[in-house]
């Protein structure tokens, strides 16, 4: 039996979208509700080389499986959410501002810190602005960030555990059993937000 362990939301690609989060969140969730998925390695690669191969940056592609009935297409993005095992059931690693914080803070206070890690790419978000930060370290409920922060937080504000995928193809359904397979590779990473 297939163990669907990551929850996901499912967003139509939309080209003028670009790479506004907040537009994609708010405009184009195609069920409204989480739905499950898995996350498991590609076998491909992909580089991105600067100029006279100084650095690169390494975009690695990511299988994502869906059970079948959903509708997955390319251009879609894909929010994968971390999770959690609480009391037996698992759920999205998520957390509620208990402090209210302001712009050009690094350090949140938050109800429930389980799940969290540092390193882990979250969105904060008071339900008309996003944005994406990269946590370097937890200390009970407060978590600090590596970027402070570009907008005004209240109380009860959310902050959510996940990476965004955008769908680079759809394979035949059907052709590994009943799910719906997919590659693709992430994107609303913080180098790429607005």
């Amino acid at each position: 039996m297939l163990a669907w362990d990551k929850l996901c939301r499912i967003y139509r690609g939309v080209m003028t979208q670009g790479h506004d989060l907040s537009r994609l969140k708010s405009s184009s969730d195609i069920y409204e509700v989480d739905k499950w998925c898995r996350v498991l390695p590609s076998s491909s690669e992909i580089f991105e080389m600067t100029p006279g191969g100084v650095a690169s940056t390494g975009i690695f592609p990511v299988d994502i499986w869906f059970p079948r009935g959903l509708v997955v297409a390319m251009g879609d993005v894909v929010e994968v959410k971390n999770t959690r095992l609480i009391s037996g059931t698992r759920e999205a690693v998520t957390a509620e501002f208990v402090v209210a914080a302001t712009t050009a803070d690094t350090v949140v206070y938050v109800d429930d810190a389980i799940g969290f890690e540092a390193g882990d790419e979250i969105t904060l978000t008071d339900g008309t602005n996003h944005q994406r930060v990269v946590i370097s370290e937890i200390d009970d409920n407060a978590i600090t960030f590596f970027d402070a922060l570009k907008y005004d937080f209240a109380v009860g504000d959310d902050l959510e555990s996940d990476t965004f995928y955008n769908i680079q193809s759809v394979r035949v359904p059907g052709s590994v059993g009943p799910i719906i397979e997919t590659t693709a590779i992430v994107c609303f990473n913080t180098s790429f937000d607005d």
